[in-house]
Parts: structure tokens; sequence; C-alpha cells
């Protein structure tokens, strides 16, 4: 099956430099891996039922970028029904790339960036 455009959805994580990681590395998804093909949708407006961002979880792929063990972003879309593509999980990814995360927010230093493009 051909897929015209694929869902983003990264960590929402407030305070938590990790959550500056995920995101990064969904626009680096959009943006260089796949231009023109992603859309990048938050949390909030998700589980709060905005139209225009369920209409986009529900239409397209999903691909989840799970900051740390709560896994905000899978269990916002079990909330509203829907079940990712894919999960990417950043404690995982930052174990195998040996990248920390950083401490800096709201852009990560040099090792949250490349955890951000390991991941």
């Amino acid at each position: 099956m051909a897929v015209d455009k694929v869902v983003i959805f990264p960590c929402g994580g407030i305070g938590d430099p990790v959550s500056s990681v995920t995101r990064l590395a969904g626009y680096l998804l959009a943006e260089d891996l796949l231009p023109g093909q992603a859309e990048l949708v938050s949390i909030p407006p998700v589980i709060t039922g905005v139209p225009e961002e369920l209409v986009l979880v529900q239409r397209y792929p999903v691909i989840v970028l799970d900051g740390c063990t709560h896994r905000c972003g899978s269990n916002a879309l079990n909330l509203v029904g829907i079940r990712p593509a894919a999960r990417l999980f950043t404690p995982r990814v930052r174990a195998e790339s040996k990248h920390a995360v950083g401490k800096r927010r709201p852009f990560p230093e040099v090792s949250g960036q490349k955890l951000a493009k390991a991941l």
C-alpha cells in the first residue's frame, strides 16, 4: 500500500530536555527525510479533540517518538483510539547510540542533537 503522507507525533514533555530531543528528531524526520510527506502533530491538540489534528492521525500512518517511560505520545493516541504505525523509544535509541540527552532546553546541545539524528 502506497502512503502519500505520514504523521510524526513527538514527545511533548514539559521542562525535560528529552522532549526537545524528540521534537528535534521529529523536525529532522519531517523536513530532511520526508520533505512534503510528513505532518508534525503535537499531543495537546489531539487529546483535546482539535478536528484538523484528529483527521491527520486518523487518516495517515502515525510515527510516535516517545521520550521516556511515560510514553505520552503512545498513550495519547490510545486515548483517541489510534494505533501508531511505528514507535521510536528514545531511551532505547539512547542506550544503543550512547548519545546523551543533554541538559539544555529549548534547543538540545550537541549530544542531544546527535541523539535526535540517531532517533
